[in-house]
């Protein structure tokens, strides 16, 4: 069994937030200038595939991946020490003006079925994030840095391989 499916997509707008939720917005001029363009969920293509074979013997292999394109950020300056001014950054460029990661991940499920009784026990492993591929998920967009990391740089990243090991009762 094979499912797979691509998205091309747009996400723009001026507020990440739900309405009323941020608090850097609505302060003319500051929260009006760049404050529209690309949206931090926005990924221009994404592309899932997932799937199983069944083998003899009661086996199963199963599969999980996805790639994503690269989403958006845009530099910025924090505001929030300044009692002159309002909550929030200032946008030093268009929202989204800049790409940072891609992301990519496969996960891989070996799972063996067993008969005891009436009832059938499956028990499963599991490879999360099979190939270890670490890339960033949020980037320092501040022009001072943040906490030792500069502008641009990852500062969160996705986990590394992980194993699980598991079982199902089916009655």
């Amino acid at each position: 069994t094979l499912l797979t499916s691509y998205t091309y997509s747009t996400s723009q707008g001026s507020l990440d937030f739900s309405q009323g939720n941020g608090s850097d917005f609505d302060v003319y001029p500051y929260h009006w200038l760049n404050r529209y363009g690309f949206l931090s969920d926005h990924r221009r293509h994404r592309l899932k595939l997932n799937g199983f074979l069944s083998l003899r013997g009661d086996w199963t292999l199963a599969f999980d991946g996805a790639w994503s394109s690269a989403f958006r950020w845009q530099p910025q300056a924090d505001v929030s020490d300044d009692p002159e001014l309002p909550l929030g950054a200032t946008y030093l460029e268009p929202r989204g003006s800049l790409e940072a990661f891609t992301e990519h991940n496969l996960n891989l499920q070996l799972s063996k079925g067993f008969k005891v009784g009436g009832l059938r026990l499956v028990a499963i492993g599991s490879v999360l994030n099979v190939f270890s591929s670490e890339h960033g998920t949020q980037v320092c967009s501040d022009v001072g840095g943040c906490a030792g990391f500069a502008m641009g740089k990852a500062i969160d990243w996705s986990l590394p391989r992980r194993y699980e090991l598991g079982f199902r009762a089916e009655f």
